[in-house]
């Protein structure tokens, strides 16, 4: 959720008194972990994350949400989304912005473990490869989505039509039986 349907790392990079566009810029690509990206540590992130009562709920959603989830009309749709081990407040926030955001119809899962809901005709989009990993290692299919610090950054300028490209080819591979 925090990386597909909300933009953290926008909000954190504020948060941190630094210039998106920079860190953007300068982003270790492939590297998951918004601190070592703005130069501080991961207790100083979090303590000013904790200290922003309003973190989660001030989250923007990016542009690309309402075509992201055309890609997927019509299909059992589930949001999926890992509450802060940091920070007690994501989940019930998190519950909270997809209601304010008009996505509060559409089931969600809250969990540690998203491999726990795999299974063959699921799929997982995530911006987090680790997350994909595990989710096609317990028989799901996964599409990590284009952000710059996961491995399919080089598709950030393409995202929902990479994402629908994957899909679709999921979608044939499940009809072909070639799971």
């Amino acid at each position: 959720m925090d990386g597909v349907l909300c933009d953290f790392v926008k909000r954190t990079v504020m948060l941190c008194g630094r210039n998106l566009t920079q860190v953007i810029n300068h982003w270790n690509l492939g590297t998951y972990n918004t601190a070592p990206n703005l130069g501080i540590t991961d207790e100083v992130m979090w303590q000013a994350i904790m200290g922003d009562h309003a973190f989660w709920l001030a989250l923007e959603q990016p542009p690309w949400v309402p075509d992201l989830l055309d890609v997927f009309d019509g299909c059992d749709l589930r949001i999926c989304s890992k509450p802060s081990q940091h920070d007690p407040r994501s989940a019930t926030d998190k519950i909270v912005w997809l209601k304010q955001h008009q996505l509060g119809h559409i089931p969600y899962h809250l969990t540690n473990l998203k491999e726990d809901l795999a299974g063959p005709r699921r799929v997982l989009i995530d911006d987090c490869d680790e997350h994909c990993v595990k989710f096609r290692e317990e028989g799901g299919h996964a599409i990590v989505f284009p952000q710059p610090w996961n491995s399919s950054f080089p598709y950030v300028f393409s995202r929902i039509e990479r994402v629908a490209a994957e899909f679709q080819a999921i979608l044939n591979e499940m009809e072909s039986g070639d799971e």
